[in-house]
C-alpha cells in the first residue's frame, strides 16, 4: 500500500524518478556524466557545433554537420547553463525523468498495478540503455516527443467508440517537427501514427474528422519548424540547412554503409529480434481486448525495420525501437502469457549479447585522464598544448574521427573549414563536399594540420610536404606550416 502511494502521488512520482535518472545518467550517459573522461563520439560533434553557434558561427554555413538544428539548440543551451558537459548533463536528466514518466503513463493504458507497470518500465529501460551508446545522442533526445505521442494516440485508440479526433494532432504535428529537425528518419513513430489514424477515419467514413485532422497536424508541424526556417533564412542559410539536414541525408542513408564498412547484417537482424514482441502482441492484445492499438504498433515496428535493414549498424539507432518492444512486454503481462514472457525475454537476449562490451564498461568509472577509450581518444588537450593560443582559429582537422571534434570546444576556436571529420568519407557520399574541400586545399594553408595517421588522400598529402611534423601517435598525427 505505502508503494502504491509513492506511484500513484505525482510529486513522490517524480522525486522517484528524477534520482533515478540521476544514476541512470551518470552511469550510462558516459559522453557527458562527471564519473568518466570520455568526451562522446557523435556527442563531441553536435557540442561542437552548438559551442561555434554561439560564437557567432552559423551551424551547416560555418560548421557541417547532418542533423537539426534544435539538437544543436540543445546543446548551446546546456552550454550556456554553464560548465560546457555540466550543462548538458543537467538537461539529459531532465530529459531522462520525463521519458521514464511518459513509459509511466503509457503502460497505464494497458496496465493496472502497479507491480506490474513497474516490471513494463523495467522492458523498457532495460532495451533502452543496452541502445543508449553513451548519450546525448538524437535518439534520446527524440524519445520524449515520440513517447508523448505515442500515449496521446493510444490512450485515444482504447477508446471503445468511433475514432475522435482533439487537439492531440496538433501535438503530434508539433513533435514531428521538432524530431525531423533533430534527425529525419526519427520521425517513424508519427508516419505510423499518421496512417493508422487515417486508415481509422477512412473506414469509419469520417472524412471531415480526417479533414480536420489533417489540417492540424500540419499546423503543429509548421509551428515546430517555421521558428528555424525563418531563423536561418533571415541568415541567408536557409538553403545550405535543408542540404544539410536533408538532402545530405538522403545520400547518407543511400552509401554511408558501404562508404564507412559499418555495415553487419547479422548484426542487425540480431537487433531487430525484439521487433516480434510488438508485432506479435499487438494482435493477439487487440483480438482479446477488441482494442486497435496494433493500427499504429505494427506500421511503427515494421517502418523501423524496413529503414534499418540495410543501414549501418550503429546500436544507438535501435533505440527508437524501445517504445514498441515495452508496450509489446506490457501487453504481455496484461494477457498473463508466461511462454509469452519467456519469448520476450529471449529475444532481448542477442542485443545483451552484442552490447556486453558497454555493459562491463560501467566497472571503469575513472578520473579524468588522456588514455584511450575503446579506440576512441577522449581527451584533446595534449594535442591543443602544441598550439600557441593566438594560433588556435587556424586548426585544421582532416581524416580524423568524430571524437576528435572536442578540440574546438577545448579550444573555443571554429574551424577554419568547416568539415572537421571523417573527411574522405563525407567527401565519398557527396560529390559537392569532394569539390569543396578540393578547392579549401589547394587555396588556403592553414597553420596546423591535425590529421589521422591512416589519411592517404592525394590532395592533403601534397599539401603536407609544405608542413613540418610536431607530434604523432598510432591514430592522429599534427603538423605545422612550415616557418620561413
Amino acid at each position: 500500500m505505502k508503494t502504491n502511494f509513492i506511484f500513484n502521488d505525482i510529486r513522490w512520482r517524480w522525486l522517484l524518478w528524477f534520482v533515478s535518472a540521476i544514476a541512470i545518467c551518470a552511469l550510462m550517459a558516459q559522453s557527458v556524466s562527471p564519473l568518466f573522461p570520455f568526451d562522446g563520439w557523435d556527442s563531441a560533434v553536435y557540442r561542437m557545433v552548438s559551442d561555434c553557434w554561439l560564437r557567432g558561427a552559423l551551424p551547416y554555413v560555418d560548421v557541417f554537420d547532418n542533423k537539426g538544428p534544435y539538437l544543436y539548440l540543445i546543446q548551446a543551451i546546456g552550454s550556456w547553463l554553464g560548465g560546457g558537459r555540466w550543462g548538458i548533463f543537467v538537461l539529459v536528466i531532465i530529459n531522462f525523468t520525463l521519458i521514464i514518466e511518459l513509459v509511466w503513463q503509457i503502460t497505464g493504458v494497458i496496465l493496472n498495478k502497479v507491480s506490474l507497470r513497474l516490471c513494463a518500465l523495467a522492458v523498457f529501460l532495460l532495451h533502452f540503455l543496452l541502445m543508449f551508446e553513451r548519450g546525448n545522442l538524437t535518439e534520446d533526445w527524440s524519445m520524449a516527443p515520440i513517447l508523448l505521442s505515442l500515449w496521446l494516440a493510444m490512450r485515444r485508440l482504447s477508446e471503445p467508440t468511433d475514432l475522435q479526433i482533439g487537439r492531440e494532432v496538433y501535438v503530434y504535428g508539433l513533435c514531428f517537427g521538432v524530431v525531423t529537425l533533430m534527425r529525419p528518419t526519427n520521425s517513424l513513430v508519427f508516419a505510423a501514427i499518421v496512417l493508422g489514424f487515417s486508415g481509422l477515419l477512412l473506414y469509419q467514413k469520417q472524412f471531415k474528422a480526417l479533414g480536420i485532422a489533417t489540417l492540424c497536424f500540419i499546423a503543429g508541424t509548421v509551428a515546430a519548424i517555421a521558428p528555424m526556417a525563418v531563423y536561418f533564412y533571415c541568415h541567408d542559410a536557409l538553403g545550405e540547412a535543408f542540404n544539410c539536414v536533408f538532402t545530405y541525408n538522403i545520400l547518407y542513408a543511400q552509401m554511408w554503409s558501404a562508404v564507412s564498412g559499418d555495415y553487419w547484417p547479422v548484426h542487425n537482424l540480431m537487433l531487430m529480434l525484439p521487433a516480434i514482441i510488438p508485432l506479435a502482441c499487438s494482435f493477439i492484445y487487440d483480438r482479446k481486448n477488441h482494442t486497435r492499438f496494433a493500427v499504429v504498433i505494427i506500421p511503427a515496428t515494421i517502418l523501423f525495420c524496413l529503414i534499418h535493414l540495410n543501414q549501418a549498424t550503429y546500436y544507438h539507432y535501435y533505440a527508437l525501437l524501445t517504445p514498441m518492444v515495452a508496450v509489446g512486454g506490457a501487453m504481455i503481462l496484461n494477457l498473463h502469457k508466461h511462454l509469452l514472457s519467456v519469448i520476450c525475454v529471449a529475444l532481448l537476449l542477442p542485443s545483451c549479447y552484442l552490447k556486453r562490451a558497454e555493459i562491463t564498461s560501467l566497472w571503469k568509472i575513472q578520473p579524468p585522464s588522456f588514455e584511450y577509450i575503446d579506440g576512441s581518444y577522449n581527451g584533446m588537450q595534449c594535442w591543443a598544448d602544441y598550439i600557441p593560443t593566438n594560433q588556435r582559429d587556424d586548426v585544421m582537422l582532416f581524416d580524423t574521427g568524430v571524437g576528435e571534434c572536442a578540440l574546438y570546444t577545448l579550444m573555443q576556436t571554429v574551424p577554419p573549414m568547416r568539415f572537421t571529420h571523417l573527411t574522405t568519407q563525407l567527401m565519398a557520399v557527396d560529390p559537392a563536399i569532394r569539390a569543396e574541400v578540393d578547392e579549401y586545399l589547394r587555396h588556403n594553408n592553414p597553420q596546423w594540420i591535425l590529421i589521422s595517421s591512416t589519411s592517404n588522400y592525394p590532395l592533403m598529402q601534397q599539401k603536407l610536404t609544405q608542413y613540418t611534423l610536431v607530434a604523432e601517435d598510432s591514430y592522429l598525427r599534427l603538423f605545422r606550416q612550415h616557418e620561413e
